[in-house]
């Protein structure tokens, strides 16, 4: 009924069939971890309940149809990690509530539908991070309220629509980092509080519009670094009181849309004047009632932008 731990791990010439007997409910860590040659069909059991990390991690060259059997409710860290072949369909079942780190990270030929369903409530870390040919939908549970950090990091081939279901409260950092394809309608939900460091970090075909809503208090540094195709209006809302000046907008170079800051703001961090917006952007009027500056280069940004809270309205290129 039991498989302990590391079964097969690191048999890197193995290459034959493996039969799972149906009485078999619980698998250990490290089942077939580093079995770099395995292409083989293989099933789990329908009666499976328990399935250990690193159940196929670097099977490298494993392309075989697999089915999560449906008493399964966590998914544990590192299930199909850098299976770099796989590119098969997976259904995530209906009762699973917890999908650990590195679910299919650097399975870099993946390039299916991935939907999770609403019983899931905590996503791990890399989630599809380094799914470099994946351009699939990806449908997130309602059920979430926070999105671990580096979620596609990496999908540099994705170019789909993505939904933040409501009920999500904050962002990990790098979300859709370095996805230099990306350029379809992001959407954020009225529920968000916290944005993290590298958002939308090198997304340098993105030029769609994006709605920060109205509740977030916290954006990170290196927001949209690098989007230099972005040129959409864009308006910091008032319940944001501090901006990290740290690659911010840095070389959004196409950005001449208005920048609306809703509130007066504190600029942070060690961020100079050149090196957060792109220095084209200073065509861009930013409408304002008062930054106040703190960090190393404070003076210079005082010197660079001074307050104006009547017409002409300062240009920004801040944060």
């Amino acid at each position: 009924t039991t498989i302990g731990e590391s079964f097969l791990i690191s048999c890197t010439n193995f290459n034959s069939s493996v039969t799972l007997s149906s009485n078999v409910t619980t698998i250990g860590n490290n089942f077939m971890s580093g079995c770099h040659t395995f292409n083989q069909p293989l099933s789990i059991p329908s009666g499976m309940t328990s399935i250990g990390q690193n159940f196929m991690s670097s099977c490298f060259v494993f392309n075989q149809p697999i089915t999560i059997p449906s008493g399964i409710t966590v998914i544990s860290s590192n299930f199909l990690y850098s299976c770099q072949a796989f590119n098969q369909p997976l259904t995530i079942p209906s009762g699973v509530t917890n999908v650990g780190d590195c679910f299919m990270q650097n399975c870099r030929y993946f390039n299916q539908t991935i939907v999770i369903p609403n019983g899931v409530t905590f996503i791990g870390r890399y989630f599809l991070a380094g799914c470099i040919r994946f351009d699939q939908s990806v449908t997130l549970s309602s059920g979430i309220t926070a999105i671990a950090a580096d979620f596609m990091n990496g999908c540099t081939n994705f170019s789909q629509p993505v939904v933040i279901p409501n009920n999500v409260t904050s962002i990990g950092d790098s979300f859709l980092y370095n996805c230099t394809r990306f350029n379809k309608s992001l959407t954020l939900p009225s529920s968000l509080q916290t944005i993290g460091r590298y958002f939308l970090q090198l997304c340098n075909s993105f030029n769609q519009p994006l709605t920060i809503p109205s509740g977030t208090t916290t954006i990170g540094m290196g927001f949209m670094n690098a989007c230099t195709q972005f040129n959409q209006p864009l308006t910091i809302p008032s319940s944001i009181t501090s901006i990290n000046a740290n690659n911010f907008m840095y070389t959004c170079n196409a950005m001449t849309s208005t920048i609306t800051v809703e509130a007066p703001i504190t600029v942070v961090g060690s961020g100079s004047p050149n090196t957060a917006f792109g220095t084209t952007v200073s065509t861009a009027p930013c409408y304002t009632t008062g930054i106040t500056l703190a960090g190393t280069y404070a003076n210079d940004w005082k010197t660079r932008f001074p307050d104006r809270t009547a017409s002409p309205y300062r240009k920004l290129i801040v944060a």
